[in-house]
């Protein structure tokens, strides 16, 4: 018994190892608050950034916190869908965490902008997954990851893919988080009310970029990501797959060997 005990120990643990779950990276440099959120108007200061108008721009269509709302000219509360705090999983299984509502949570890029986001604690990772979507019709986008010898890498988000897909193009398998619905600021109304409207088909998409080898061999300590088409790309949450520690690894062996040891003097 205790040789199956130990040998079957000894795979879990190897199993778990090599099949770590995609979870939140914490990171500095969101640039950009895409997210309207219900503080009670005017709506206009709850944002310096929307969807369809870009960086700087409070006006027009963009993400709102899930709640309810004054809608239309005679302020009816509407329970709007939208964002919401906690732990999120995509369709492929990845863990993801919006930012703060009330603050920068996105990277808001017209085309051919920069963004860098710096990675609060350096990490080995095999893959990354970047959450967000455009505006405006699809996008592509370069992401360069950089590491801590400072060497840096390219990787390439195709156009009509993931994040660079337009927020009303829902795809299952692409899928971060539905969030079905969009608010505009009303600036003749002076900000204290609402436009809503529901689609099924708004939502927040997911790339999977898979490091080679080598890259994952190294220390993540920044991402940059640069829009190369149309359209404003929001890029809003970012996780990854950690490479297991060395020690880690070794552990996993001297179980293996345990085992297989005690399997033959068996």
């Amino acid at each position: 018994m205790k040789k199956t005990t130990l040998a079957l120990s000894a795979f879990a643990l190897l199993s778990a190892a090599s099949q770590a779950a995609i979870t939140t990276i914490a990171a500095t440099g969101w640039s950009s608050d895409i997210v309207i959120n219900n503080g009670g108007g005017p709506y206009n200061t709850t944002v310096n950034g929307t969807m369809d108008n870009g960086p700087g721009g409070f006006d027009n269509w963009t993400f709102a916190e899930e709640g309810t709302y004054p809608v239309g000219g005679d302020n009816t509360p509407t329970f709007v869908s939208g964002l919401t705090t906690g732990t999120h999983t995509s369709a492929t299984g990845s863990q993801f965490v919006f930012q703060s509502f009330d603050s920068d949570n996105a990277l808001l890029l017209p085309g051919s902008a920069s963004g860098l986001l710096t990675l609060a604690a350096g990490g080995s990772y095999s893959t990354l997954a970047l959450f967000g979507s455009t505006s405006g019709g699809p996008t592509s986008a370069s992401v360069t990851v950089m590491f801590s010898d400072l060497t840096s890498s390219v990787y390439t988000i195709a156009n009509q893919t993931g994040i660079g897909r337009d927020w009303f193009n829902y795809t299952p398998a692409e899928l971060g988080y539905a969030v079905g619905a969009r608010l505009s600021n009303r600036g003749e109304d002076g900000y204290t009310n609402v436009h809503y409207q529901e689609n099924s088909n708004i939502s927040i998409h997911e790339s999977l970029i898979t490091l080679s080898a080598a890259d994952q061999a190294k220390t993540i300590t920044a991402i940059s990501i640069t829009n190369t088409g149309g359209g404003n790309l929001a890029v809003m949450a970012l996780s990854g797959q950690a490479v297991p520690e060395p020690s880690s690894i070794c552990l996993l062996g001297v179980f293996g060997l345990l085992g297989m040891v005690r399997r033959k003097r068996g």
